[in-house]
């Protein structure tokens, strides 16, 4: 099945449904076909895969970017594993997506996109690439295996209610800044890295991490009434402008003193306690 071969007139208007058992077919959405269609990005709707034994299943580069009334899209297929640049960019309508078996979201494929979208049906993802979901509406961010969170990935996101990153050991530049959490307290339990402005200007106010072991500068610029536990064994590396001033910090008992003393932490020694 290669929607290339399709024509303009015999494209569903609402509902794209692709299901087979065939085990020596390729499925691809293509981007130009969908363009070509006038008003093709306000009419449809939903896409639907079950292709149990394709040989392979591709969202082609753009795809359905600016499909403005798509609110649905389930793929059953054990090979779609990536989804490419902007397949879903300007889907502002889209609230359901289910790719159990997907590894990789592509550059900006989810950017401005999303009406209170649900991530959670996406439990494979470990890598979330850059501008993946660069300003949009996301209710959840339910990614139980990824490792790295890419530059700009969620910048000015809104409507989060729940932050699940348990295995995220990496945060880039800029990943979260402005974004707007409903529930303003977050744990990033594997974070080690944290990167320039990653954090800066959000809402949120009370963060834990247990493993970081660097904070890059901005990271949390911005942010008002900031409470932070650090619960890791040793002091990690900040820069002078990392943390607002009047950001409350509550670190191991033991390390208390070396806190106050080491480099750019100095200077927020008096707002420094021993954690619970």
């Amino acid at each position: 099945i290669n929607w290339a071969d399709f024509t303009t007139a015999n494209l569903p208007d609402e509902h794209i449904v692709v299901e087979t058992e065939d085990d020596d077919c390729d499925i691809t959405f293509f981007s130009s076909l969908f363009k070509k269609k006038t008003g093709y990005n306000e009419t449809l709707k939903s896409v639907y895969v079950d292709a149990p034994y394709a040989v392979s299943v591709l969202f082609g580069t753009g795809c359905f970017q600016n499909c403005k009334a798509l609110e649905s899209v389930d793929v059953k297929s054990p090979t779609l594993q990536f989804v490419n640049h902007s397949a879903f960019s300007g889907c502002s309508a889209l609230k359901y997506i289910s790719l159990p078996n997907l590894q990789t979201i592509g550059e900006a494929a989810f950017g401005y996109a999303g009406d209170k979208l649900s991530t959670e049906y996406m439990p494979l993802v470990q890598v979330i690439s850059k501008q993946a979901f660069y300003q949009a509406s996301v209710e959840d961010i339910v990614f139980p295996e990824a490792l790295s969170i890419g530059e700009s990935a969620f910048q000015n996101a809104k409507d989060i209610s729940e932050l699940v990153l348990p295995k995220a050991t990496s945060f880039a530049v800029n990943c979260f800044k402005g974004a707007t959490f409903l529930n303003t307290a977050i744990e990033l339990p594997s974070a080690e890295i944290i990167g320039a402005s990653a954090f800066e200007n959000t809402n949120i106010n009370n963060i834990l991490m247990r493993s970081v072991t660097s904070i890059a500068s901005s990271a949390f610029a911005g942010v008002s009434n900031l409470s932070c536990t650090i619960a890791t064994l040793s002091v990690p590396s900040i820069q002078a402008n990392t943390f607002p001033v009047g950001t409350q910090f509550y670190v191991q008992p033991s390390l208390v003193d070396s806190y106050k003393t080491a480099t750019n932490w100095a200077q927020h020694a008096e707002n420094i306690y021993p954690m619970a």
